[in-house]
């Protein structure tokens, strides 16, 4: 599914959702009782469900109780019902629980140096006046930011890319090229620096912590199709906290490399579990929007 229809279907979902738990509670319904019973929260204590409103929220809705306090919800929309989520890990079925921007870490700034300098092969590859001079790293790396490309060189990069002529798909293709190479060289230099992966652990860990933290509760919302207002199935567990976060490079042949990671969690505090972080461009490669993928 498209990411923005899928943000238009967010909305009228969770408002289904919040409608629906509080003509429950107003039912006093059984099996909504015995779902917060399971994580621990007795439903004569419950006022109301909320959508969450405001921009920069990690979580979707809220439950109030009736003593004044609150807690989050975090609402996950998939597309299969007969799927299984993870209560152990229930982001299991989500592409990333985080995703962070390109100053996120000093390894993604470092890699927007190393691109910066590769704009130079780039403007090799397309001389004259194609696209216009390199620009100065402080002024490319707006393109770096969240959203579209901002400079000239980067719409202009973009107008070359997205050529339709059959003759000059070549052009997507030298692009993508030069953007892999730089990540293999950037993740094969990583991989020898142990140091720098071991602050890179901290910092991937202080993220993925944060963001879980701010999330009490962990909703899986099960839909027969990817359109569907109405879940067919819902997966409730409380949000686990992560710690023990171990960081290896990993690259691999026609593949964009990815930090492995493994962590533990304290709905299982024995089990390792494995996720990754991914590097990559949000916008079109090599174009615009450097960001993470983290779970």
């Amino acid at each position: 599914m498209p990411k923005s229809q899928n943000g238009t279907l967010e909305a009228p979902r969770l408002r289904w959702l919040v409608d629906d738990l509080n003509k429950k509670l107003t039912q006093k319904d059984n099996a909504l009782r015995e779902v917060l019973k399971k994580i621990k929260i007795n439903m004569k204590k419950v006022d109301c469900f909320k959508v969450a409103g405001g921009r920069g929220k990690h979580y979707d809705m809220t439950i109030h109780f009736k003593d004044g306090t609150q807690k989050t919800i975090e609402h996950k929309g998939i597309t299969g019902v007969n799927k299984e989520g993870d209560e152990e890990r229930p982001w299991n079925l989500t592409p990333q629980f985080v995703n962070a921007g390109y100053n996120f870490s000093d390894l993604s700034l470092m890699y927007c140096k190393l691109w910066w300098r590769c704009l130079s092969i780039i403007k090799q590859l397309f001389p004259g006046p194609i696209l216009p001079e390199v620009p100065t790293y402080e002024e490319w790396i707006k393109d770096a930011k969240q959203g579209s490309a901002k400079t000239e060189w980067g719409k202009a990069l973009k107008k070359i890319k997205n050529v339709t002529d059959d003759d000059e798909k070549t052009n997507e293709n030298l692009i993508n090229e030069v953007v892999n190479q730089s990540l293999i060289q950037f993740w094969t230099k990583i991989r020898d620096k142990p140091d720098i992966l071991k602050k890179a652990e901290k910092t991937i860990q202080d993220m993925m912590c944060k963001c879980l933290i701010e999330k009490d509760f962990w909703l899986n919302a099960f839909y027969e199709k990817s359109t569907d207002i109405e879940p067919k199935k819902l997966q409730w567990c409380v949000t686990p906290k992560l710690s023990n976060l171990k960081c290896e490079v990993c690259i691999q042949e026609n593949r964009n490399p990815v930090l492995k990671l493994t962590y533990n969690l304290s709905s299982n505090p024995t089990k390792k579990f494995n996720g990754k972080a991914l590097l990559r461009w949000g916008n079109g490669k090599g174009i615009a929007n450097i960001r993470w993928n983290l779970n």
